[in-house]
């Protein structure tokens, strides 16, 4: 491609991208905003509720995304959805339950 053909190319793309100026805008919104500020708020709650609960808090994030996408989005809610949602809400359960204590194990043995 020539001198000309490229700058040809630069300006066919930035016309492309001032009609839909919106759009860009949004998408760089939800990258920055969906991304970079969520996970720096994230790892600056870690150190105030713990690495333990945060990770719990972490597995829920699938539920909130299915939540939101049937609430905003219009997506169907079915059968599996509610059947994930058990497994994770149980898995949650077991996580947050005490370990059993080494001296009540040893016993055993």
């Amino acid at each position: 491609m020539n001198k000309l053909g490229k700058k040809a190319a630069f300006f066919r793309l930035m016309k492309y991208f001032s009609r839909y100026k919106r759009l860009v805008a949004a998408a760089i919104f939800f990258a920055v905003v969906g991304n970079v500020l969520a996970f720096s708020l994230y790892m600056s709650g870690v150190p105030l509720i713990g690495p333990q609960r945060a990770s719990l808090y972490s597995f829920a994030e699938p539920v909130t995304a299915a939540i939101i996408s049937t609430l905003v989005l219009g997506s169907p809610f079915t059968m599996w959805d509610a059947l994930g949602f058990a497994c994770i809400f149980v898995m949650l359960v077991l996580l947050s339950l005490p370990a059993p204590h080494k001296a009540a194990s040893e016993a055993v043995n």
